[in-house]
């Protein structure tokens, strides 16, 4: 499939939309603390291949279905085309935006397994439940899917701890829409 391809069918949705928007300030967070250790003075912020790397290992987002070798491929991919990458390296620094599609791409071939979930027996006792999932059923899986097993992980091994206790507020998931309640009250 074909960059844009995968843009149209698998990315530009309403559910991977709302998840990105829901997390934004998680996405901003890792962007800065992962991009700009390369800076040159006087050059644009932005975040190159091996620090896109070094988040997918820090993440851990590699895998048994998704290698390092595969940060790069999505990272890649996720780069606007450039007229002239011969003068210039602009091919090679990834903006914010490009960030985000690129970790949407990780997420997708990575396509991590669904957490361990606590819910209230018949008894009234808490149980946790885990929901196996084969390689191909975690492909098939929709990319707001992906990316939300995917958030846990981030939280804790890419976020500074002073970050997620005092300054991000987890989104609240609405369960009769399945969507989350942005700061702006809707859910887009």
């Amino acid at each position: 499939m074909s960059g844009q391809q995968w843009r149209k069918q698998v990315c530009w949705n309403e559910g991977a939309d709302n998840v990105l928007k829901a997390y934004l300030p998680v996405f901003k967070h890792i962007y800065e603390n992962f991009g700009g250790k390369e800076l040159l003075p006087g050059q644009k912020y932005h975040m190159n291949v091996s620090e896109f790397e070094n988040f997918c290992t820090t993440a851990p987002l590699v895998n048994d279905i998704f290698g390092t070798r595969d940060a790069a491929y999505c990272f890649n991919m996720a780069m606007m085309t450039q007229t002239n990458d011969v003068d210039n390296d602009r091919h090679l620094q990834g903006q914010f935006i490009e960030f985000l599609e690129a970790f949407c791409r990780a997420a997708d071939l990575a396509a991590f397994p669904p957490l361990p979930q606590t819910k209230i027996n018949a008894n009234g006792e808490e149980e946790t439940v885990t929901r196996s999932l084969t390689v191909d059923q975690r492909r098939k899986q929709p990319l707001h899917v992906k990316i939300e097993n995917v958030l846990p992980y981030l939280c804790k091994n890419c976020c500074k701890r002073n970050f997620i206790e005092k300054q991000f507020r987890y989104p609240q998931k609405d369960p009769e829409v399945g969507l989350y309640v942005l700061p702006n009250g809707k859910y887009f």
